[in-house]
């Protein structure tokens, strides 16, 4: 079975108007990939805006409506005005929307005030062929903890593009210190600075972006997958080897140009070498 999650980056610069078309991110789309069998569903959204309240809307014919689909308001300001809460949680899942191989999603925002603007969902595929992510549910990764680690890597947003994925580096590239030929489960991740999201992408993500909020509040961020593998009931937890940890790349977003986000990424040792899941 070919699972895979991929996390969507759709991104405006600037942006003032009704339901203005996002741009998707670098290496991204924002059509549905193909697949012959299972299914796909979106699961997740958060968003972030640099200056004021905002909607985003994800659409397509083969959803509810084309006209206006799925709405999510938010408000990054707090009670002074200032820009404190990015990104905003705007679909937690449960219910889950379905998804069609190959099709398109419209996905814009309404903004006011020359904003810059960032949304990211998740989407899961049950089964594409080429790909196999080797993620895993909480009942198969809990007994078989040992350590509790955490990796830290510092990526930095795009140094001229708001909302665009900043270059990628190297997993292995700051605080590293992973055993060889091991693997490790990623639980979650915290960051000192919040942006939209920090992705991995590598051999065992099925060379897709897997992506975490970079959520002010901390405590939302750290024990992301877990919460999702519980609340789906599936597996949901990336799980990688070290000894391809330099090629496992780590990217941010944010509505901040050239903003270094110290990302800690809160991992598991695991006791044995798991198996790929689709059994390949």
């Amino acid at each position: 079975m070919g699972l895979g999650l991929e996390s969507v980056l759709g991104y405006g610069t600037a942006t003032t108007g009704s339901f203005v078309a996002l741009t998707a991110g670098t290496n991204q789309s924002f059509s549905i990939r193909n697949f012959t069998q299972g299914g796909a569903v979106i699961e997740d959204a958060w968003g972030a805006d640099d200056t004021s309240p905002y909607t985003f809307s994800i659409k397509s014919p083969k959803m509810h409506d084309d006209v206006y689909g799925i709405l999510m308001a938010g408000n990054p300001l707090d009670g002074g005005g200032n820009v404190t809460f990015n990104p905003q949680s705007l679909l937690t899942g449960s219910p889950t929307q379905v998804v069609y191989a190959t099709d398109t999603l419209s996905v814009t925002v309404s903004a006011t005030t020359a904003d810059n603007t960032s949304l990211l969902f998740n989407v899961r595929y049950d089964n594409i062929s080429g790909i196999n992510a080797r993620l895993y549910d909480w009942n198969t990764i809990r007994p078989l903890v040992v350590n509790e680690v955490g990796v830290q890597v510092s990526p930095e947003s795009h140094t001229s593009t708001a909302g665009q994925w900043g270059t990628a580096v190297a997993f292995n590239s700051g605080l590293y210190r992973l055993k060889a030929n091991t693997d490790y489960a990623i639980f979650g991740l915290t960051v000192d600075v919040p942006c939209t999201a920090v992705y991995v992408n590598g051999i065992d993500t099925g060379n897709l972006n897997v992506a975490v909020p970079g959520y002010w509040n901390t405590k939302d961020g750290s024990d992301f997958f877990i919460r999702k593998s519980i609340q789906y009931q599936t597996a949901h937890i990336p799980v990688i080897n070290s000894n391809n940890a330099p090629n496992i790349s780590v990217a941010c977003s944010s509505v901040t140009t050239s903003a270094t986000s110290v990302t800690t990424f809160r991992m598991a040792q695991l006791s044995q070498l798991l198996p790929n899941p689709g059994g390949a």
